[in-house]
């Protein structure tokens, strides 16, 4: 089959895939981005998206909303790079559509600087924050909160530690949606114009009521 993912929600597209136990590769163009994956009786084998392999590919392409696909039967790879069966990774990557939706409507940019509201988070504060997010390891989201500067831009910020989306974008919407950073769309500031933020008193309640 071909068609749009202007008509279909690739969700939807996967699991009808699934369901058939189709065999064979799916091509999806998007602009200059094309994925590629190869399905044994309706699971994914192998894929490629973007450049992106595997599991994080696959969750990856549950964010696209706009491209054209094709599927070729019988087409076979011997190779495997995706670990999860479909239906788990269909549901991870509808969970991260949520939070990619969140942060663009709260106005965040790749270019968007982070800044910290507070100094003084403990271990435990990150354990407690964690823990409402499965998705979130509390050393990955202790690890960036530590890494926010004040005047680094999100896409320098996520490169510099190596993350994947699926791994940044639940972190920073953690963050936001717990009043624990806000953010600035200006240009980054010098060092001697950096934003003079006073440390707070951390309201537990806050996080404790966080909602993902």
């Amino acid at each position: 089959p071909n068609g749009d993912l202007s008509l279909v929600e690739i969700s939807r597209l996967l699991q009808s895939v699934l369901l058939a136990r189709m065999t064979g590769r799916m091509d999806i163009d998007q602009g200059s981005a094309h994925a590629k994956i190869f399905f044994v009786d309706g699971e994914p084998q192998h894929a490629d998206i973007a450049g992106i392999p595997g599991d994080e590919g696959i969750l990856e392409l549950l964010t696209w909303r706009e491209g054209k696909y094709k599927f070729e039967p019988r087409v076979r790879v011997t190779e495997r790079n995706v670990g999860q069966p479909i239906e788990s990774l269909v549901i991870l990557g509808v969970q991260l559509v949520d939070k990619v939706n969140f942060i663009k409507n709260v106005g965040l940019l790749p270019e968007s600087v982070l800044i910290r509201k507070h100094d003084s988070l403990l271990g435990s504060d990150f354990d407690v924050l964690a823990s409402r997010d499965p998705s979130i390891e509390p050393d990955l989201l202790k690890r960036f909160y530590q890494a926010i500067d004040d005047r680094t831009a999100i896409k320098a910020l996520v490169d510099s530690l190596r993350l994947s989306r699926s791994q940044w974008v639940p972190v920073v919407a953690l963050l936001l949606s717990s009043d624990l950073v806000t953010f600035t769309n200006d240009f980054v500031p010098t060092k001697e114009e950096k934003p003079s933020i006073n440390p707070k008193v951390i309201d537990k309640s806050k996080i404790h009521s966080v909602m993902m």
